[in-house]
């Protein structure tokens, strides 16, 4: 689902990883998670209304056509939840 570079994200914002970055690190990566959340977010939204033009229906014929899209967003949320969270606790 994910490429190499949100693959390495999703990485840094696991237990223990998370506990040894930097408020520095911490804050770089919420800003590329996101980049990345709204990226997702955005296209989902497009691709919706594609699928609604196209079919008459948002979620496409098969009803999950950008389903990936939808939760790798969703995904990217919980991340940089992750980070925001951890952020705080090193008190930034």
């Amino acid at each position: 689902m994910c490429n190499a570079t949100e693959l390495e994200l999703y990485d840094q914002s696991q237990p223990p990883k998370i506990f040894k970055l930097s408020a520095e690190d911490l804050k770089k990566n919420i800003k590329r998670t996101r980049d990345f959340r709204d990226k997702n977010r955005d296209l989902f939204r497009r691709q919706s209304l594609e699928m609604a033009d196209s079919t008459g229906n948002k979620r496409g014929n098969s009803l999950s056509a950008n389903q990936r899209t939808e939760q790798k967003a969703e995904l990217m949320s919980e991340m940089l939840e992750r980070f925001e969270q951890q952020l705080e606790n090193v008190g930034e």
